[in-house]
């Protein structure tokens, strides 16, 4: 549990931390209503976390129970556990305890902070774990999400990256975005960390890098007809160059003044224009993807103490 990058224990401490927020008999209470169906109409959290995906199926389930047993005997050392328990009810809490480490397991989340990187360039750093049911009950995992979250004091708002149509299922990104990690790759992150395989449309169609994407193609005149939404001529999509240019020479005014809120409401118009006229895969949305999130995050993100704002670039 001690090796560099161990991703058991930050779940083992959250697991411990979320038990020992109710006492002991209300544990065994909820877990009793959550197994009958006797939900309240205001959800507790303790319920919210029962509800989550576990994944059972897929994981190791001696080493899940092992470490199962290890925060049973945490909670017994730090007199959680009353000392006059019958058998039955120390069975109980064992079996909450699995369904807490299981839910957290497989719904846990890294929290960042904005640090001054390189030639002063702002990165997304880690620095710690959370976790948050009603976005974890609603919104899947995809290896190409249509949002992207911004951690704001204890809170994680999620953004929408591109339109997203009507019908169309909202997702967010666990690990792993097929621009930067082949499919082979994510597959096994998703699965050892958190226990499922995953079937989004990048996945299933294994979606180019974004570097086999930029030698594709890169603006929408060289854009092969596979991926325009509707038919266009030369001559119309020279003029959506244009109108993107002039949008790029917008945003990169305004990032000279200072006004990033400015550059993005600039680029979210930038990202109109792609998502009315091209298809994904493509590195335009790539590329509006990850100017949005930096852009965003420098605006309303959590900052590290001695982070400093510069002047942020133009990334495409």
């Amino acid at each position: 549990l001690d090796k560099p990058g161990n991703q058991e224990l930050p779940a083992i401490l959250a697991a411990l931390e979320f038990t020992i927020k109710n006492d002991f008999y209300t544990q065994l209470e909820t877990f009793k209503n959550w197994r009958n169906g006797l939900t309240k109409v205001i959800i507790p959290s303790q319920e919210k976390l029962l509800t989550m995906v576990k994944h059972f199926e897929t994981m190791d389930l001696t080493k899940h129970f092992a470490i199962s047993i290890l925060i049973h005997l945490m909670l017994k050392y730090l007199e959680y556990i009353p000392k006059k328990v019958s058998l039955t009810e120390e069975k109980q809490i064992m079996l909450v305890i699995c369904h807490h480490f299981a839910a957290i397991k497989s719904n846990i989340h890294t929290m960042c902070e904005l640090r001054n990187g390189s030639e002063n360039h702002p990165q997304i750093k880690p620095v710690g774990v959370a976790m948050f049911p009603d976005v974890a009950l609603h919104i899947n995992h995809s290896c190409d999400p249509n949002t992207f979250v911004i951690d704001v004091r204890d809170r994680q708002v999620t953004v929408a990256a591109r339109d997203i149509e009507e019908g169309e299922e909202i997702t967010q990104i666990y690990l792993g975005h097929f621009g930067d990690t082949e499919r082979e790759k994510r597959q096994r992150l998703l699965m050892e960390r958190y226990h499922f395989r995953c079937q989004c449309e990048a996945c299933e169609r294994n979606y180019p890098s974004a570097q086999e994407c930029l030698e594709l193609c890169k603006t929408f005149a060289e854009t092969p007809n596979e991926l325009l939404k509707k038919p266009l001529s030369l001559g119309e999509l020279t003029e959506l160059d244009a109108r993107n240019e002039d949008l790029k020479s917008q945003v990169e005014n305004a990032l000279v003044l200072g006004s990033v809120d400015k550059a993005v409401e600039i680029t979210i118009k930038r990202i109109q224009l792609i998502c009315e006229n091209l298809k994904e895969p493509h590195i335009l949305y790539l590329m509006a993807r990850m100017s949005l999130t930096n852009y965003m995050w420098c605006l309303h993100g959590n900052t590290s103490k001695w982070f400093k704002k510069p002047q942020l670039p133009l990334y495409f």
